[in-house]
Order: C-alpha cells, then sequence, then structure tokens
C-alpha cells in the first residue's frame, strides 16, 4: 500500500482471555522457525534486544531472587471503573477479586478506603504473599512456553 509495515514480536499475556490462547504460545524448539527480521524489527520497536526466555527459566530467576512480597515497591496509582461503575485497582485488571466498591452505590470515601485496607481478597493476599510462594504455587517449573518479560508472571517485581 506504499507505506512501511511494522511487525514485532511480543509474547502475549497469560490473563483474561490470555488464558483461552495459552496452548499457542511459542516455545523453546519453536525459536528457529522465527525468521530474523522479526527479531530485528522488534529490537527496533522496543529500543532493546528481545531474548526469549522459558518459563522455567524465570521460576528459577525468581527462586534465586530475593523473596519478597509481590507488591510493588513504588508504583503509579489509578483506578479502573467498568461499565457497571465497579472500581478496581490498577494493580491487576478488572476481577471480581480486586472490586472495591460501586460508584453509584458506594461513596468515594469507601472505595478509597478498601484500597488503603486492603479489605478485597486480591489485596489481602497481594500484600501477603511472597514470590517464592506464589511461583511455586502458580508457576509451571518445567514449561517450555516462552516469553521476554518476568513481569508476566509476578504483576510487577
Amino acid at each position: 500500500m506504499g507505506k512501511e509495515l511494522n511487525v514485532h514480536c511480543m509474547t502475549f499475556d497469560s490473563d483474561g482471555f490470555g488464558f483461552i490462547n495459552h496452548r499457542y504460545r511459542i516455545e523453546i524448539e519453536d525459536i528457529p522457525q522465527i525468521p530474523d527480521e522479526l527479531f530485528i524489527s522488534s529490537e527496533k520497536h522496543f529500543g532493546k534486544p528481545i531474548h526469549l526466555k522459558s518459563e522455567e527459566h524465570f521460576a528459577e530467576k525468581i527462586l534465586s531472587d530475593d523473596n519478597g512480597l509481590v507488591y510493588p515497591q513504588s508504583h503509579w496509582l489509578w483506578f479502573f471503573a467498568d461499565q457497571h461503575w465497579d472500581v478496581y485497582p490498577n494493580l491487576m485488571g478488572i476481577n471480581t477479586f480486586w472490586k472495591l466498591g460501586n460508584l453509584r452505590i458506594d461513596t468515594w470515601s469507601s472505595i478509597l478506603d478498601a484500597y488503603v485496607n486492603n479489605e478485597t481478597p486480591a489485596l489481602k493476599t497481594y500484600f501477603a504473599i511472597t514470590k517464592h510462594d506464589l511461583v511455586r504455587s502458580w508457576l509451571n517449573r518445567v514449561a517450555k512456553k516462552l516469553t521476554w518479560i518476568k513481569t508476566i508472571y509476578l504483576g510487577i517485581i
């Protein structure tokens, strides 16, 4: 069409509908089938080299790191509101376990209090579970599925 088409590779997240497509994620043995041009374009797009690693690699890396909480030490705070006026923190996504309240029913003050006091099941867990506990409980430590960032597995580390 007379214009440059930018294509880059990025493994998708296994969050929400991503779980449905998990079986399609590339694995270690797929790397030779990926054209070099795709890696070159991806590196240009992201401004850094793309080094795909397996879940197994990141599990071992995370287990060898410190055993701090999953919760990020600092992050930008904002809230999501869905079409039903339900409010969620920006920590993971829109899910019942994260729901802080409803703008039509609850006061803004009570919604903020729910966040500050970790009143949702997800927030209670988020501030109590360690990285090692999470990896041992949920990550497939022998999986060959690839990604290029470990935050896919632990939110923000």
